[in-house]
């Protein structure tokens, strides 16, 4: 196990390396730099020229890149062009607010998610089933921008019981956390039923259902239990996803997470702010990856037996 994990860790250090390669060369693809993006009408060419050799804007790209990776290989992640601020400090000052938005996501998706897509098991083939399955399919095909802009415009604007952006009250997180858990729900929903059909079909079901067991002991007991790997897996990828960082969400409701600094970055040619959010956002989903392999490895047998490895008739942990 401790091998696996050591192997795991070590594969972040290629991840990391092209990642930044990759981000780094397609920020800088943009036409235009930082100094572009700044109101340069009452400067000079000679102002100009200095700021960018201050920001070592004036040497060629890969030179650039190979102070960035310099530094980056010494656990500096820069400082923002625009703040002065380093990218790290930045960083871990916005993850918060998307940590709380995204939990805020999550129940939404939980709560409705879960028991749709149990029912739609249950009613295989019925009406309910078929609304369920719409409810999916328009939870995938909404965009987030435009649900985000419509509950802004029903809840905000007309009726003025929520805040339209921002993050000053706790009902702040209430509309952005339901349009992010809007879409993870579809996805949810629709594995859940999935599973669940195939698990109310196995005969262990049927022998529970023989023996008197209550139906919803047998629902909630047996087959979901045995329906939770794959709900579990869709529901901690989901999550490290948007604790990466929500970037539309956000943006539309202005809301001071890790997504928002993103566009922010993007928008002002920021490039230590891009790079650096994006490659940390690239650690935590590959950390959030292999604790999600640990923890099936811990809750199902079946899988813990994938890292043990048979010499001369004998288990060895790998």
């Amino acid at each position: 196990m401790l091998q696996y994990i050591w192997k795991r860790l070590l594969l972040l250090i290629p991840v990391v390396l092209g990642v930044s390669l990759f981000i780094f060369l397609a920020v800088n693809a943009a036409s235009g730099d930082y100094v572009d993006s700044l109101n340069t009408d009452d400067m000079t060419k000679e102002e100009i020229i200095a700021i960018r050799a201050h920001y070592g804007l004036d040497k060629p790209l890969l030179v650039r890149y190979g102070h960035y990776m310099l530094d980056l290989l010494h656990g500096n992640l820069g400082k923002s062009y625009s703040t002065g601020l380093p990218v790290f400090e930045m960083f871990m000052s916005k993850i918060g607010n998307t940590l709380y938005l995204t939990i805020g996501a999550s129940l939404v998706c939980w709560i409705l998610a879960i028991p749709l897509g149990i029912f739609a098991a249950q009613h295989q083939g019925t009406i309910f089933d078929n609304a369920a399955s719409v409810l999916g399919v328009l939870g995938l095909s909404i965009p987030n921008f435009w649900l985000g802009l419509v509950l802004i415009i029903v809840f905000a604007q007309y009726l003025r019981i929520l805040p339209s952006g921002g993050a000053e009250t706790a009902a702040s997180v209430i509309l952005p956390a339901i349009t992010l858990g809007t879409g993870q729900m579809a996805v949810l929903m629709r594995t859940t039923r999935s599973t669940m059909v195939d698990c109310l079909s196995q005969d262990y079901l049927r022998t529970a259902r023989a023996k008197g067991v209550a139906e919803k002991r047998v629902i909630n007991l047996h087959a979901l239990r045995n329906a939770l790997i794959p709900i579990i897996n869709i529901t901690l990828t989901q999550f490290a996803a948007s604790l990466a960082g929500a970037a539309l969400t956000e943006t539309v409701f202005s809301w001071p997470g890790v997504g928002k600094m993103i566009i922010d970055g993007i928008n002002q040619r920021d490039t230590p702010v891009v790079c650096g959010s994006l490659i940390l956002k690239c650690i935590i989903i590959s950390l959030t990856m292999l604790l999600i392999d640990l923890l099936f490895v811990a809750v199902d047998p079946r899988v813990r037996t994938s890292f043990v490895t048979v010499k001369g008739g004998k288990k060895e942990n790998v």
